[in-house]
């Protein structure tokens, strides 16, 4: 890092002593013509021979010579009388002018040596080679006497200049020093000029891979669009002839917008790159800002109306475009952002850039320097761009070392996941041979199969969802009798309801025998105190149908179930309802629901029919999502051959059911469905 920052010192020392270095080599080497010029006002078609009839008058300064002809557009004509010394007699020589603006044609001695720009000859407009250090060599055929003269004819738009330094020498000694002043002038700029478009292209590239980074985005683009901005200090130097194809009003107006490009883009990617958050109406104020900036440049079509113009409207970009990100680093470096303080580092080079410009430039208002900042923008870009890579750099480390120790996590996690899953086997396997045994015990409780009482003719149809069923009934019969029928629905699925179908079976089971001489209607009141007693607040509730046989009467209790459908022997089924009123009771096993039963009575005849049911048969859907329903289940039990048993009813309505749901299994719910027919 000191080896960098010494290098760079050296650097820009060596870049700031240039001007003073003057011409190179000996005394005897080379003459200094920067003094004691003198100029005459042309025309634009003067020839040399026109220009000596010329009265000229001397020149204090090579500078602002637009301002000695009209309008600040012309001709002007400089003219320098010099001896050669003996020691160059005989030898190859050269003369190096320093950057001419706007453009030149020089003569020695009527001679035509050299030409820089183009001339507005013959309705063509002109075009500057203002960054270009000049170099002539004389013809050897050309005789140099000891008294010679230097015309240079320069047209001035607005502009007009020589910078310096002006010498004559031999030709290798002005070869060597003028190389020395391209380097520096012209290949520096378009060296950096390349980089810093290979850098955008790479950055953009970054970006097209990881869109999440805008940063990468912006830099790029601040990159290419300076790179494109630094043409302007080498475009005529290259071999593509950019003269023969723009204006020069053409491209200053590309290189200006390309440089108020670079100050927009530059403001988006410090936003970007420091996390700033700007309200979207300020961001559109700045795009439009910006997007009029480059409106009135492109408006703009005189020449000299654009060089007092557009150079001052520098100011109204660059500057507020320095000052806001400067403001914006600072603030961060201030609360301690590592990446501020680097990045402030960065800036150094470029603000003692623009301190020397604004110095030697402005203030001095000295020829022949420099220009600085335009070397210490891309310093700081290129900062910029070690700070981006550093962070690529971390990341892909980081990204390294989470697949380390990702891989060892998955090994890890492999192995656990290996063990878990054989517990989980294990577990699983108990399970299985718990719920075996769960809906074991289960249906030894649940009387399965068909049976025939003295009167009845009953039947059973018993599908749990998964395993142990939340549906349990039972059939109250002494002595070879059938008493009575039960079917219940515990709330929920799965053992916890199966368990609870035990416990109520049995408390509803000793309920309806002990109470006997009592109203139907207080059995189930008994046996609801007595469940609720042993559940407790379980957050469960049963549903149920309750039939107490007396001869040819019916008792009928409904709490809170599907309603009870009874089929008459001539093959007329309905459901039982209570004429006139809501007979339906409560839901079982809630403490806050302890209401009297009301019971309905009917009288049964042989061949009637009854069936019980549960919502499981009736709620089940078809892929259409249509439900079988209480009516289809009606209509079916009403098509029922007369003739047929309760087992047989059985087989037609689960038929029936089958082929409306389109499947034997995987049911939303449990299914219990009894048929109980009057045979006597």
């Amino acid at each position: 890092m000191r080896y960098a920052m010494k290098s760079r010192i050296f650097m820009y020392a060596c870049t700031v002593l240039i001007p003073f270095a003057g011409c190179g080599g000996d005394d005897t080497s080379f003459i200094d013509l920067s003094g004691g010029w003198q100029y005459a006002v042309g025309n634009l078609y003067d020839s040399v021979s026109e220009a000596g009839q010329y009265r000229f008058s001397p020149l204090d300064s090579l500078s602002n010579l637009e301002n000695l002809v009209p309008g600040r557009e012309g001709v002007i004509w400089l003219r320098k009388e010099f001896s050669l010394p003996h020691a160059l007699r005989g030898k190859e020589l050269s003369i190096m002018l320093g950057p001419i603006n706007p453009v030149d044609e020089t003569y020695l001695n009527d001679h035509l040596i050299g030409k820089g720009g183009r001339f507005p000859y013959e309705g063509q407009q002109f075009f500057s080679e203002w960054n270009k250090y000049r170099k002539y060599d004389i013809p050897s055929e050309l005789s140099v006497p000891s008294t010679s003269v230097l015309l240079i004819k320069i047209y001035a738009h607005h502009e007009g200049l020589v910078e310096g330094p002006i010498c004559l020498g031999e030709r290798s000694v002005i070869a060597r020093e003028y190389s020395l002043h391209r380097f520096m002038r012209e290949d520096v700029n378009a060296l950096i000029a390349f980089v810093m478009f290979i850098i955008g292209l790479y950055h953009l590239l970054i970006y097209v891979k990881r869109p999440k980074d805008k940063e990468n985005l912006y830099y790029g683009i601040v990159s290419i669009f300076f790179s494109i901005y630094q043409t302007n200090f080498y475009a005529t130097s290259t071999p593509f002839n950019i003269h023969y194809h723009l204006t020069y009003l053409t491209f200053q107006k590309i290189v200006f917008i390309c440089l108020y490009f670079t100050a927009y883009f530059f403001i988006r990617f410090t936003n970007a790159f420091f996390e700033v958050s700007i309200p979207k109406k300020v961001q559109y104020g700045i795009t439009a800002y910006f997007i009029i900036l480059i409106g009135i440049i492109l408006a703009i079509q005189d020449y000299g109306f654009f060089v007092g113009f557009a150079r001052r409207l520098n100011a109204v970009v660059i500057l507020p475009t320095l000052v806001y990100c400067f403001a914006i680093i600072a603030i961060k470096a201030l609360r301690k952002n590592s990446l501020a303080r680097i990045t402030l580092l960065g800036l150094v080079p470029f603000a003692v850039g623009v301190l020397y410009d604004i110095i030697v430039h402005n203030i001095m208002q000295k020829i022949g320097y420099i220009y600085l900042a335009g070397l210490g923008f891309p310093s700081f870009l290129i900062a910029i761009m070690f700070i981006l890579a550093n962070r690529f750099v971390e990341y892909h480390n980081e990204v390294e070392e989470l697949n380390i120790t990702l891989d060892k996590k998955v090994v890890e996690r492999t192995r656990e996941l290996q063990e878990a899953n054989e517990k989980l086997a294990k577990a699983y396997d108990a399970m299985n041979r718990d719920m075996k045994m769960a809906v074991s015990v289960q249906e030894s409780f649940l009387p399965l199969k068909p049976l025939r009482f003295s009167e009845w003719d009953v039947a059973v149809y018993f599908k749990p969802m998964s395993g142990v069923s939340g549906d349990f009934f039972d059939f109250y019969e002494r002595d070879g009798k059938l008493l009575g029928i039960s079917l219940f629905d515990v709330s929920g699925h799965g053992v916890a309801s199966g368990l609870l179908t035990m416990v109520a079976k049995s408390i509803v089971q000793k309920s309806f025998f002990d109470n006997r001489t009592e109203r139907l209607g207080a059995i189930i009141e008994k046996a609801n105190d007595d469940l609720i007693a042993e559940i407790g607040d379980s957050g469960y509730y049963i549903s149920g149908i309750v039939l107490r046989f007396n001869d040819s009467m019916v008792e009928y209790i409904n709490a809170a179930h599907v309603d009870l459908i009874v089929r008459r022997f001539n093959g007329t089924a309905k459901l039982v309802v209570a004429q006139g009123k809501d007979f339906k009771g409560h839901f079982l096993g809630l403490a806050a629901m302890k209401d009297r039963f009301n019971t309905v009575k009917f009288k049964i005849e042989k061949g009637d029919a009854f069936l019980l049911y549960t919502d499981g048969i009736t709620e089940c859907c078809n892929e259409q999502k249509e439900q079988y329903s209480v009516e289809r289940l009606l209509s079916s039990f009403e098509r029922m051959p007369l003739e047929a048993s309760a087992q047989d009813a059985v087989q037609y309505l689960i038929n029936d059911f089958q082929s409306f749901v389109q499947r034997t299994s995987d049911y939303q719910d449990d299914i219990t469905l009894i048929v109980a027919k009057r045979i006597a």
